[in-house]
């Protein structure tokens, strides 16, 4: 049995709610702590998480069949994990993943990434600083509009100027910060993921919390000639198959029908790799829980 999540008054108590722990913990990746105040939490994850699962808007129609897979349990166990927590954790990532890709509102481009795009266009100049001038190999032109009256600057040595500013100023800046990094928030364009992604997201996130866990290899099957599987991919993978973002039973699989080993989420995500996500998350970074 897997106890239902209180449903406190108070939000906050979440945070300390001893079924969410493997949900706090894996905020720490999420939500990097960005205030040295020690009345600010990291993120407000496990407080949207548990008033959006009291609000029955998490699917849970999946638990009976997650209690009933004898080699996810086996797996779980051997990696010293609770069961109960490690449900609400998937629950968790499988929601913070539909947020991020189902009907969610695009990013549009942050000004790092403009200031970026502009300085390798002027770069195309090819500008040659001379110890009196500054001489450009193509010549361009950079239009500024505000109002009715556009400004155009056609003199190449202002535009490498420019571009000498930009590039000093990134430099300067080559840490994060919101200035350059916050992307704006464009509701009026939602997008959906292909579903793809959403495995790719939900394996992303579920191997950062598995990562650093050790199994014990001497774990022994409560079932008869059956074998434990420490493999933390193929936990990944028979939680999507479980939870449903998958219907394929392949996922679930740890052998082919030739019996050879399956590895089938990672031959499935192969092509994938630091994927871009476009979207901001319409449920945990945009509109918090009441």
């Amino acid at each position: 049995m897997i106890a239902n999540l209180p449903d406190y008054k108070d939000g906050a108590a979440y945070f300390d709610e001893p079924l969410l722990e493997y949900v706090v913990k894996i905020t720490y990746f999420f939500w990097p702590k960005s205030d040295n105040k020690e009345d600010v939490w990291d993120s407000n994850f496990p407080r949207v998480f548990g008033k959006r699962y009291c609000k029955s808007l998490i699917d849970t129609s999946s638990k009976e069949k997650y209690l009933a897979s004898t080699e996810i349990q086996e797996t779980i166990r051997a990696f010293g994990l609770d069961s109960a927590k490690f449900w609400y954790l998937c629950l968790f990532i499988k929601d913070y993943v539909e947020g991020s890709a189902i009907s969610a509102p695009v990013k549009k481009i942050s000004p790092r990434i403009e200031l970026k795009n502009l300085v390798t266009e002027l770069e195309k100049m090819q500008p040659a600083f001379n110890p009196h001038y500054i001489d450009v190999a193509i010549n361009g032109e950079l239009t500024l509009k505000v109002g009715k009256h556009p400004v155009r600057i056609k003199n190449g040595q202002t535009l490498a100027l420019i571009k000498c500013a930009l590039s000093d100023y990134l430099e300067k800046n080559n840490d994060i910060n919101d200035w350059l990094d916050n992307s704006i928030i464009d509701f009026e364009n939602t997008v959906l993921l292909s579903s793809t992604k959403q495995l790719y997201l939900f394996d992303y996130y579920l191997s950062l919390f598995l990562k650093d866990l050790e199994a014990d290899k001497t774990f022994e099957s409560s079932q008869v000639n059956m074998r434990v599987s420490f493999d933390k991919r193929l936990l990944a993978s028979r939680m999507i198959y479980v939870l449903g973002l998958s219907n394929d039973k392949r996922f679930d699989a740890e052998y082919s029908d030739s019996g050879d080993k399956s590895n089938f989420l990672k031959n499935y995500l192969s092509k994938y790799k630091d994927v871009e996500i476009p979207t901001h998350n319409k449920y945990y970074l945009i509109y918090p829980a009441e």
